[in-house]
């Protein structure tokens, strides 16, 4: 598998993916995890904090979100 973003047609990481080698993504998850296991963490935003808390709570991270400031759309949002 390549996704097509240069002379060659391949982009370096997925193409090390698709050959059974190992994306940096899964090298570092293990120490990741590791250093965020029984973690608690604060989020101060509320902006995609649903992400967020399942990323870091993929990782063994307890999360509390205390938004500083929450964004509520206005009545005439659709006109503007």
């Amino acid at each position: 598998m390549s996704v097509s973003a240069s002379e060659n047609g391949s982009v370096a990481g997925i193409e090390a993916v698709s050959n059974g080698q190992t994306s940096d993504a899964e090298k570092f998850a293990p120490i990741i995890s590791a250093a965020l296991s029984g973690c608690t963490i604060l989020l101060p935003v509320d902006r995609r904090s649903g992400e967020l808390t399942a990323a870091l709570e993929r990782h063994g991270a307890t999360v509390r979100l205390a938004p500083a400031l929450t964004i509520v759309p206005h009545i005439d949002d659709e006109e503007l």
